[in-house]
């Protein structure tokens, strides 16, 4: 384990040595990805820090085509050259059993100028030099903010605080070589709240930042609180259509569930809600979607992609009609005219990137919410979404517990619990009227950005 960042001769030598092992036992073409880091985890349950680790990490993954076109990938955490030598041994004979991927994967040759983690603003030398005494400081803050907010706030059930710093190396046999590094602080809260009559509402909030001065300890736990209270002694609603407000922690949701349809080989399987629309109109004409690797202090910003790619801005979704989908190396292989748009997505050496989405967002528009919500008559401001279970992402019908609050002309009227919003995804594309400027993220498996979204016309039962 090192604790200072990998020198580039550092890794000349040592991916040098990788790559020649590799095709001298026989491949064409290989690619080393090298990654390094440290992690805190803090642990906070009903109002006691149950644990608090730290640790590190390091290790290797190896990606090779032998003729054929049959591929490998083999990892280690043991980077000494005996043990990576005899990992590629090993690897190289149980990929000569496989089958050849169709089309023959192909790796990115050498880059133009790449940028830095720190030019790209996903850096902050200063994370990984705070004291852990401070990290939990900040946790209780968040927990004393939780618990003033309101009263009826019993307790911050669970709230985990991550943090940590990545270094990441990539090469390959045709010519790329990349670097960056990039830190990460995601905390997770769970609020519980009851009332006079013992009903409960258990609500969730989560925020993800590179660099920890966007991190505001007070307003997180706040929102959190104001979550968990607000549906408390929340009316069930007779099943009907409403207008409903999602707001933007929800609408992200919602835009994760949608995500798995923007890849390009589930269009290409036909397992996408927009396979075969590309030009259609498939969402409102005040929705514009991009996905946004490049983004700055993004969370799920890089300058490159798992494979080498330079990651971007990619405009998939523009005033509702779909104009592109995201590519890795092998989807646009098997689509003519198409190129990678650097979403091959990895998050550990053990892994091959796979495709999937980076800064993911709905672009904001350009009226205040305060603007936008009285002029709707009666809606159901929808602030926790609850069984993501019924979500199908193929189909696109969604059937889940909702709670927040009915608001008349903007004000509310009274709590809501205990509903079920159904649907289908498409409807939720189509039915959105307005917009707001308040854009939010989500973070996941990738990074999800949505402001409040006004649809009209979903169902919603008691």
């Amino acid at each position: 384990m090192r604790n200072e960042a990998l020198t580039p001769v550092d890794f000349q030598t040592f991916s040098s040595r990788v790559l020649d092992d590799c095709l001298q036992l026989g491949a064409r073409a290989a690619e080393v990805y090298f990654k390094t880091g440290g992690s805190t985890d803090i642990k906070l349950h009903q109002g006691k820090v149950s644990s608090v680790v730290s640790a590190e990490e390091e290790g290797v993954g190896i990606r090779f085509v032998l003729p054929g076109g049959r591929v490998g990938y083999v990892y280690t955490s043991d980077t000494a050259p005996e043990s990576v030598a005899q990992v590629i041994q090993e690897g190289i004979r149980g990929a000569e059993e496989g089958e050849a991927t169709d089309p023959p994967l192909t790796f990115p040759g050498v880059p133009g100028p790449l940028r830095t983690g720190e030019e790209l603003g996903i850096f902050d030398p200063t994370l990984g030099k705070l004291p852990i005494s401070a990290k939990v400081e900040m946790v209780r803050a968040m927990e004393t903010a939780a618990l003033n907010e309101d009263l009826r706030v019993l307790w911050v059930d669970t709230l985990i605080w991550h943090d940590g710093w990545t270094e990441v190396w990539l090469r390959n046999s045709a010519g790329f070589l990349g670097r960056f590094r990039k830190t990460l602080c995601h905390t997770v809260l769970s609020v519980l709240a009851r009332d006079d009559d013992e009903a409960a509402i258990l609500a969730y909030h989560s925020v993800a930042y590179p660099l920890l001065t966007a991190l505001d300890p007070a307003r997180v736990g706040a929102e959190a609180a104001r979550r968990a209270a607000a549906p408390l002694e929340g009316r069930r609603l007779s099943p009907q259509q409403v207008t409903v407000v999602l707001e933007p922690h929800v609408a992200a949701r919602v835009l994760e569930f949608l995500a798995p349809s923007l890849l390009a080989d589930a269009c290409q399987r036909g397992r996408s809600l927009f396979a075969g629309m590309r030009g259609a109109q498939v969402a409102a004409p005040c929705v514009t979607l991009v996905d946004d690797g490049a983004l700055r202090s993004g969370v799920s910003t890089t300058p490159f992609d798992g494979e080498g790619t330079p990651t971007r801005r990619k405009l998939l979704v523009e005033k509702g009609v779909l104009r592109a989908v995201l590519h890795d190396r092998q989807s646009a292989a098997r689509e003519p005219g198409a190129e990678s748009t650097g979403n091959a997505v990895r998050t550990s050496f053990t892994e091959p990137p796979t495709l999937g989405v980076t800064n993911l967002c709905i672009e904001p528009g350009t009226r205040p919410v305060a603007e936008i919500l009285p002029d709707i008559p009666a809606a159901f401001r929808v602030m926790n979404l609850m069984n993501v279970g019924g979500v199908n992402p193929v189909t696109g019908a969604f059937s889940v517990a909702a709670s927040g609050v009915w608001i008349e002309h903007g004000e509310p009227a009274f709590p809501v619990a205990g509903v079920t919003l159904s649907g289908n995804l498409q409807e939720i594309a189509r039915r959105i009227v307005a917009v707001g400027d308040d854009l939010e993220w989500e973070h996941g498996r990738g990074s999800y950005g949505a402001p409040t979204l006004v649809v009209e016309g979903l169902t919603v039962a008691g």
